[in-house]
């Protein structure tokens, strides 16, 4: 064949883990009331409170065409069937286990999701098939098209186009990655895929208007029976019209854990044993003129000329709106000591009434002075006004000690019925026992 001369690649990986979740207290597991004074920056604590532990949906306009929205749907599910399974819109999680000594033992855990015509959602991340057959499914998220008639930066990878046939069927490039020449004189042909690695693929298509075209894609190669290139921990399962992930060796899985977009734990505060499913996913809509998108439960995303408006129940939002599991935060109020759920007070006596109306319960006492110069408490106790609840106090002896106890809160610093005291120390929290 006679050639005539011709005078970065970055993957987006999905990174998954199988890990632990740090102690969960049983107070953050229920609705619960978050009190503090509004006056003072501890309403500002508060909100971090609320949105750590029971936001339910976040929809925030970005600009003028797109808009982000972060949603965490959270189901109760009784440890008694030995299994169960999540559905969501193309996916399911199943999870099998047994109870032995009162203690969760997972037997199996498997992510799946179907294949549509010629596309997959995966973790929320729609996929397009570039490549398929009985036992191996190629997918990719991103592809940019390069015309170019001398050279092309891609992330890490550079490609040089060095030669080309007569018919221009066949393309010669050199490939570099970090100034590194790891491809030679690679022939390209024409609409034939080129696989780079396991990560990228190269479609050589053509002219175009004296430039040559290549489609640069980000790619997972899914094979049965081999290991999820993504987690090495997942076995990959395929049939006609499905994806199975696998999970390979439960050994190491305790009670609660985290897996893709799921976080999985097992309660053992109540006369039964029961899973907490929480599903976060996040994600933009873009958004054309005049477009509405129905996001569920009465809320709407509306581009109305250069703007974008979020509509809630006969409301109207412009730069974003909150929606939480609980109520929202509530003022001091005479009687709300006896309300049917959990609190949680934010601020010290001199700033919080309802913090003062139990002081004499408290395990540690809070004043101006005690614990301290910037100085808080993390306690929890029973409400002497409702017993079968409980009341959690973050609070310090000035808004410095407050603010170290939300942040150690925050932090999963503090583990249930204990008392941990934290103090604000060079712009940042350190705890004390």
């Amino acid at each position: 064949m006679r050639y005539i001369a011709i005078i970065r690649i970055t993957l987006i990986a999905l990174l998954i883990s199988l890990i632990p979740l740090s102690y969960s207290l049983p107070i953050l597991d229920t609705p619960t009331l978050i009190i503090s004074n509004k006056n003072t920056p501890d309403i500002d604590y508060a909100n971090m409170i609320m949105d750590k532990y029971y936001l339910k949906r976040k929809i925030q306009i970005l600009n003028d065409s797109a808009a982000n929205i972060f949603e965490r749907k959270i189901r109760y599910i009784l440890a008694h069937d030995k299994n169960f399974s999540i559905i969501g819109n193309n996916s399911k999680l199943y999870v099998e286990y047994d109870i032995e000594n009162n203690t969760v033992k997972y037997k199996k855990i498997i992510y799946s999701v179907k294949i549509a015509k010629d596309e997959v959602d995966l973790f929320d991340i729609k996929y397009r098939i570039l490549n398929r057959s009985s036992n191996k499914v190629i997918l990719y998220t991103l592809s940019k098209k390069i015309t170019t008639n001398s050279s092309f930066d891609y992330g890490d990878y550079k490609v040089v186009l060095k030669l080309v046939s007569l018919d221009n069927r066949i393309l010669v490039v050199n490939i570099y990655k970090d100034n590194r020449l790891i491809e030679k004189d690679k022939e390209l042909y024409k609409d034939k895929i080129f696989y780079l690695n396991r990560s990228i693929a190269l479609l050589y298509e053509g002219t175009d208007r004296g430039k040559y075209v290549i489609t640069v894609y980000n790619i997972i190669i899914l094979e049965d029976g081999k290991d999820f290139v993504l987690n090495r921990n997942f076995r990959v399962s395929l049939s006609k019209d499905k994806i199975s992930l696998i999970y390979k060796d439960l050994r190491n899985i305790g009670n609660s854990f985290h897996i893709f977009n799921y976080h999985i734990e097992v309660i053992n505060n109540s006369p039964f044993k029961y899973f907490r499913v929480t599903y976060i996913n996040n994600y933009t809509i873009e958004l054309e003129d005049n477009d509405t998108v129905d996001l569920g439960e009465g809320t709407f995303l509306i581009k109305n000329g250069t703007r974008i408006f979020i509509f809630k129940d006969g409301e109207i939002f412009d730069r974003e709106l909150k929606e939480y599991y609980t109520p929202s935060i509530l003022l001091d109020s005479e009687n709300v000591l006896k309300t049917d759920c959990n609190i949680i007070l934010v601020g010290g006596p001199e700033v919080n009434r309802l913090t003062k109306n139990i002081s004499k319960y408290l395990k540690v006492p809070i004043t101006n002075t005690y614990p301290g110069k910037n100085t808080g408490v993390i306690q929890t106790i029973k409400n002497p006004y409702n017993p079968k609840y409980s009341i959690m106090v973050v609070a310090g002896s000035d808004r410095w000690g407050t603010k170290a106890c939300v942040l150690a809160l925050l932090d999963n610093v503090y583990s249930g019925g204990n008392i941990t005291y934290v103090k604000w120390m060079n712009g940042t929290y350190r705890v004390l026992n």
